[in-house]
């Protein structure tokens, strides 16, 4: 499995990241899943209501609108990004712990201090590192 963005997006992304230090940003991936790739068409950048350098949460009406908006314009949620503003890109504790109720979607870590960034997907019972492809 990997994650496909396009470079514009994926430059977005650590853009947010960049303009939220030092909070977390995030927001929400939609695009397809294909049998082996989950392919980004469109990026949502959301508002972390927690205002917090180590956790985020969206507002619940702001990722309902940005589902209803995927949905309208015929794409599908196939995941999500936040950006770890202090530290690597890696997968915590409190991001394991938030995914439990997500199987089947993505999470895109960034960390704008290294402009780097990991990919997770969420499984049934774990979460496990996949490849990103940048075009």
């Amino acid at each position: 499995m990997k994650l496909v963005v396009r470079r514009e997006d994926m430059e977005k992304i650590l853009r947010h990241a960049a303009e939220a230090f030092p909070t977390e940003c995030c927001g929400v991936l939609a695009g397809r899943r294909l049998k082996t790739e989950y392919v980004v068409e469109r990026v949502y950048p959301a508002k972390n209501v927690l205002e917090s350098s180590y956790e985020y949460r969206m507002d619940p009406e702001e990722q309902l609108r940005i589902f209803e908006d995927a949905e309208a314009s015929g794409l599908e949620v196939i995941g999500f990004y936040h950006s770890h503003p202090l530290t690597e890109a890696y997968w915590s504790s409190i991001d394991e712990e938030k995914s439990k109720s997500w199987p089947g979607y993505v999470f895109l870590v960034v960390s704008p201090k290294k402009r780097s960034f990991t990919a997770y997907l969420r499984k049934e019972n774990e979460t496990v590192e996949i490849d990103v492809e940048i075009y």
